[in-house]
């Protein structure tokens, strides 16, 4: 079992208690956010804090949904406050455009509307948003930070391989925003395998919001190694915030 993962990997309502929340008059829609995921249906504890804190500062439900849970068991309170606040959204927190953001969220995305058709009742309204690697604020938030970090040194951002013409051109786009350069490293990869050693990089940044299989070998890899490797990036305050403020901010 994971060790930085504490909650089955199904989308739960996460055990807070919800006040009606208003938003300028109106009520604050509930949220599904799309996440990754931990081999053996397990949700990264960071996760769940941050869905926690989103969901007391909106007011209405936020669930997690990842990637490899069955289709959606949903509390009744969840499609009540979705009614009440005129439709629910669907937001990936997912950093590549890969075969999850191209095939499986608009799978789940599908999932979600014929679940929220109520027999005699009417549809409640779904809104999809984005992937999160491709909103410009997140772009801008990341080559601040991972600048910041750098501190003029040599640097690498490592990220799961991808495969298509439309990946490769968001990598390029990305390493000219981030103004570092991209590696493709399996969950499952080392430093070795990178050739990080040889390109002189002093910090390594796992592409990644929570724990993962390849940011713990890494960690493991780089003990004794004097080469630093950022931890996953929603352990990083300003990327914490960044989110919640976002999230919070929705619709």
């Amino acid at each position: 079992m994971d060790s930085q993962a504490s909650s089955p990997l199904r989308p739960v309502l996460v055990p807070q208690p919800v006040d009606p929340g208003m938003v300028r008059g109106r009520r604050r829609s509930p949220l599904v956010l799309v996440v990754h995921g931990r081999t053996g249906g397990l949700i990264p504890d960071a996760l769940q804090t941050l869905a926690e804190a989103l969901q007391q500062r909106r007011g209405a439900p936020v669930l997690l949904q990842a990637l490899t849970a069955p289709e959606p068991e949903v509390a009744p309170a969840f499609w009540l406050a979705a009614r009440e606040a005129g439709g629910f959204s669907l937001v990936p927190l997912l950093l590549l455009p890969g075969g999850h953001v191209r095939i499986d969220v608009p799978a789940l995305a599908a999932i979600w509307r014929a679940a929220a058709r109520a027999p005699g009742a009417g549809p409640i309204p779904l809104r999809r948003f984005p992937f999160l690697g491709a909103w410009p604020a997140w772009q801008r938030l990341l080559a601040a930070e991972l600048t910041r970090r750098a501190g003029g040194l040599p640097w690498h951002w490592l990220h799961h391989p991808l495969e298509g013409p439309l990946a490769r051109r968001y990598l390029d786009y990305l390493a000219a925003v981030l103004g570092g350069q991209g590696l493709a490293a399996p969950y499952t990869g080392h430093l070795d395998d990178q050739g990080l050693w040889i390109q002189g990089a002093s910090l390594v940044v796992p592409l990644t919001l929570a724990a993962n299989r390849l940011t713990e070998s890494l960690a493991l890899a780089t003990a004794s190694q004097g080469l630093m490797v950022l931890p996953p990036l929603l352990e990083l305050p300003s990327v914490r915030q960044f989110l919640i403020a976002s999230l919070e901010a929705l619709p």
